[in-house]
């Protein structure tokens, strides 16, 4: 690997090549090594519910496809790691952000088929009982010059066949599809369900289309 992105829930997150399929650029997904053990086994537990629905919706267009997955070890304690498609493109948050910057937007053949992309894999996940649970525009990738999205980080998945899923239910995805929505139509904003609806209104700037 080249490079260590920002830590997150799943741990330690490294661009790669996969040497076994032409250099291929890949992430790999494993717990940070300098962490504590408790912290490193909350970490596996989200590259464990990753690696379950990369499995379970293997081969949609719109998933970043599952290379490799694994084990290794540190201080004689056994952790997994997962070896994952690198998307390509740039995030929805920070494409949106850029454009608005300049006062425009993405224009609607653009946005409609990223929208149909999205749902159609929510629907598929849908389909199999899982919820994705993590709708936000950081984790959708649009490379534009070649026309392609990708969902990314789904190691906050809920599986409704699973005794843990609690209250989580499949509105959950919808909901925060239509915050991606207005995120995106409004120029960057975030939709705060917990503000009088009036505030939440689309800027006059943003124009009608």
């Amino acid at each position: 690997y080249d490079h260590i992105y920002p830590r997150g829930r799943s741990g330690e997150t490294l661009r790669a090549y996969d040497t076994l399929n032409g250099d291929r650029p890949c992430v790999i997904k494993r717990p940070a090594l300098q962490d504590a053990p408790p912290i490193r086994a909350g970490q596996e537990l989200s590259i464990l519910n990753e690696k379950r629905a990369l499995e379970q919706l293997r081969g949609h267009p719109v998933l970043c496809e599952l290379l490799h997955s694994g084990t290794f070890r540190i201080g004689g304690q056994q952790h997994q790691y997962i070896v994952i498609e690198m998307a390509t493109g740039e995030t929805l948050e920070a494409l949106t952000l850029a454009l608005a910057a300049q006062g425009t937007r993405l224009p609607d053949l653009e946005l409609l088929t990223i929208l149909e992309g999205v749902l159609d894999l929510l629907q598929a996940a849908h389909d199999k009982r899982i919820v994705y649970n993590d709708v936000d525009a950081k984790h959708v990738f649009w490379d534009r010059e070649a026309y392609r999205l990708k969902m990314i980080d789904w190691g906050n998945a809920v599986f409704l066949d699973s005794e843990t899923h609690g209250h989580v239910t499949r509105h959950a995805d919808i909901a925060q599809v239509g915050q991606l929505l207005y995120f995106l139509l409004s120029g960057g904003r975030r939709l705060d369900l917990n503000r009088p609806e009036a505030v939440n209104d689309l800027p006059e700037s943003v124009a009608p289309r």
